[in-house]
């Protein structure tokens, strides 16, 4: 079987158009996420474990970053 030249143009000029198309398409459909704020006085650094309470109710909602995980230890003295 012999493929003329045009012919291997062609399916290469598809095949950059559906590259090009599709990084396109991921960078309008991604989710814009902005930078994280920078740590201030009375925020945690990242990472760094706190005591929130000693007893007291606490209200976790609170407590909690915008984005990112949290662990929440609960622990006992009995």
């Amino acid at each position: 079987m012999v493929v003329s030249e045009k012919t291997v143009l062609a399916g290469s000029a598809v095949a950059l158009a559906l590259m090009v198309g599709f990084v396109a398409w991921r960078q309008v459909t991604r989710p814009h996420r902005p930078p994280p704020p920078p740590p201030t006085a009375s925020a945690p650094a990242p990472g760094s474990i706190v005591t929130i309470s000693t007893g007291e109710r606490v209200d976790l909602a609170a407590h909690l970053p915008e984005r990112g995980r949290t662990v929440v230890e609960f622990t006992a003295d009995w």
